[in-house]
């Protein structure tokens, strides 16, 4: 192979390999000093984002802030993965159905879940890439 098309193939490899990898979630550097705090907004790597007046939906679910500000807690028990716990957000699933919610954003392993504890489900969903909290509340 000539010298040039080696430094096609090797930029070629750079690239992908770069547009590959994903960032880490910004809430990953977030530690217990951070908590409790009132959620602002919940940002998604797609740009989506769930505040006071914007929503987003996962499956079957429209979530959305609900009539309190959310609130995230940190949590770290021996022997489980630490995570991030978010309440006080509000699941609908029809006109007529709106159900309290809240999302678990776990440290270790990096996975994220709705849940709906009224309905007893989990969903695994695309974890969000970073949170806007106000601390100390």
């Amino acid at each position: 192979m000539n010298r040039v098309k080696r430094l096609v193939l090797l930029l070629s490899s750079v690239i992908f390999l770069l547009g590959c990898t994903t960032p880490s979630p910004r809430w990953r550097s977030l530690t217990l000093a951070d908590f409790p705090a009132t959620v602002r907004a919940i940002i998604t790597p797609s740009g989506g984002v769930i505040n006071d007046r914007e929503q987003l939906t996962y499956g079957q679910w429209e979530v959305s802030f609900g009539s309190e500000p959310p609130t995230a807690k940190f949590t770290c028990d021996p022997g489980v993965v630490c995570r991030i716990t978010i309440d006080k957000l509000r699941c609908t699933d029809s006109p007529s159905s709106k159900l309290d919610c809240g999302m678990h954003l776990d440290l270790d392993d990096i996975t994220c879940d709705l849940m709906v504890p009224e309905r007893k489900q989990t969903i695994r969903i695309r974890c969000p890439s970073d949170l806007a909290l106000d601390p100390g509340k």
